[in-house]
């Protein structure tokens, strides 16, 4: 059986509407849902699925922005109720997030709900972190005992990732086993701050200079010690 030649993008233009009739469609959509809808006020009571509509309606909006007639041709002018209930656990910010990477993305054609279920997985450039390998290279860095009173962190969630890990496993574990587990508490990390939850401050730094008061006595007693000690050393092994 002969194939038949793919459509020309002029073609598909004149088989789909236009983006700018779909846009208006869905936003028509979009309004009569809501003025339809008479949510509450009460957080306890809001329905999750009320809750997800809107944010449904404005990713169908985005989405067709994005990708023009390959949107609705693959999945509608109308939000599907798949979709609705394969994202409804996720937050509007992470699908926010999705969108903003497929924007950012050069896909041809828009990606499946599995495939954009793992666009909106946070990452630690989304919210100006540094990536996992920077950010495990700086922990292990300021793990080390010889970098105490003097560490520089970049960020808080990089410091909690680190003492969550444990600065002596970052120091003695093999490295693929220190930065699994620092990768895993990284990644909690990034997810702390993105909804807002408090982090491990981050130690202050030592000042460049420390006032002290010294005087000869304070030298000669510790003077007295060192040689009370070399002399016990010296006993010991006589």
């Amino acid at each position: 059986m002969d194939k038949q030649p793919p459509e020309t993008p002029k073609e598909i233009a004149h088989s789909l509407p236009s983006s700018e009739s779909q846009l208006k469609r869905l936003s028509e959509s979009a309004s009569a849902r809501e003025s339809s809808r008479n949510l509450t006020t009460d957080s306890s009571k809001v329905n999750t699925l009320e809750q997800t509509e809107p944010v449904m309606d404005r990713l169908w909006l985005r989405m067709t922005e994005i990708f023009g007639h390959k949107w609705a041709s693959q999945y509608g002018d109308s939000p599907l109720a798949t979709w609705a209930k394969g994202l409804g656990k996720l937050s509007a910010q992470e699908i926010a997030i999705g969108v903003n990477k497929c924007a950012a993305s050069t896909l041809e054609w828009p990606p499946s709900l599995p495939d954009f279920r793992a666009m909106c997985e946070p990452s630690p450039a989304d919210f100006g972190l540094p990536d996992e390998e920077k950010a495990y290279r700086e922990a292990c860095r300021n793990a080390h005992p010889c970098m105490a009173g003097i560490t520089k962190w970049t960020h808080n969630a990089v410091y909690h990732a680190a003492v969550e890990t444990g600065f002596y496993n970052l120091n003695t574990l093999p490295m693929s086993a220190s930065r699994k587990l620092f990768e895993r508490n990284y990644a909690i990390a990034v997810r702390m701050v993105m909804a807002g939850e408090q982090l491990k401050s981050m130690p202050l730094a030592l000042p460049e200079t420390v006032s002290a008061r010294i005087t000869p006595e304070v030298g000669q007693s510790a003077l007295a010690k060192i040689r009370s000690k070399l002399r016990g050393a010296q006993d010991d092994q006589a």
